[in-house]
């Protein structure tokens, strides 16, 4: 593995680390990235990362901070899930080819550490180069989510996307 992912968990103050850059990073692209129905001030923020704890990770290369990533919405139970939803968000300095690496690497991740069958995602309909990124990367496009929410006053439609472990090449 290339990167290194390490839990944000409020149980561990160690794994703190790089929570201001976490909380800095949501809040720079806080426009786009929460829905007008989001509390987007920082305590908002903190609140958000802390309610998702223990499942949201630091993205890491050479223990330089990157970005983050969580995973929600599980399905299943009893220590063994079938599925959940992901969102990630990277520093521009790891836009483009880097991104996919690292896509690759949390859906590796996901898939052996929790025994997933499916992760899946939605992107701002908009958001071409993120829709690239995530075909690239084998997600397959499962539909549209007509108005899915308010962001900057307007409707917009989000596109779902899935990864199958079965699709997963292995090796």
């Amino acid at each position: 593995m290339r990167f290194s992912f390490n839990s944000l968990d409020f149980n561990n103050i160690d794994s703190l680390k790089y929570l201001p850059e976490t909380i800095l990073l949501i809040d720079n692209s806080k426009d786009w990235y929460l829905s007008d129905y989001s509390d987007k001030s920082l305590d908002g923020i903190f609140e958000t990362i802390r309610k998702l704890s223990p499942n949201i990770w630091t993205i890491e290369e050479d223990g330089e901070y990157l970005g983050f990533f969580w995973a929600n919405d599980w399905v299943g139970g009893s220590g063994k899930f079938h599925s959940c939803h992901i969102t990630s968000a990277t520093l521009p300095a790891s836009w483009g080819k880097k991104n996919r690496v690292i896509l690759k690497e949390i859906t590796d991740f996901l898939f052996n550490s929790y025994g997933l069958h499916k992760i899946y995602c939605d992107v701002l309909a908009s958001n071409r180069s993120c829709l690239r990124i995530l075909k690239d990367c084998n997600f397959m496009e499962e539909g549209v989510i007509k108005n899915s929410t308010y962001l900057q006053g307007e409707l917009v439609n989000h596109i779902l996307l899935s990864k199958f472990r079965k699709d997963v090449p292995s090796g």
